[in-house]
């Protein structure tokens, strides 16, 4: 979270002309970040869940059953395609 990330203009020394990405290239580490993925932590009330979380991994996983299991009560059953 509090790590530097600027938008992704090159791969492999080539211009980048995939989807817009950010990377960390303080640390040059392989980990990026989608546009969805920053606005989680840009967004004020958002980013505290993203804080939650990130400190409380026993607690993300109980609230993603609990959310997936809502899904699938509501009768959701393609996640996917």
């Amino acid at each position: 979270l509090e790590e530097t990330w600027s938008k992704k203009t090159t791969h492999e020394g080539k211009e980048w002309r995939g989807p817009l990405q950010f990377e960390n290239s303080e640390t040059g580490s392989d980990l990026m970040m989608l546009e969805t993925d920053m606005a989680l932590v840009q967004d004020a009330q958002m980013k505290q869940y993203v804080e939650l979380y990130a400190k409380d991994e026993a607690r993300f996983m109980k609230d993603f059953a609990a959310a997936w299991i809502k899904l699938q009560e509501l009768g959701v059953r393609r996640f996917h395609g």
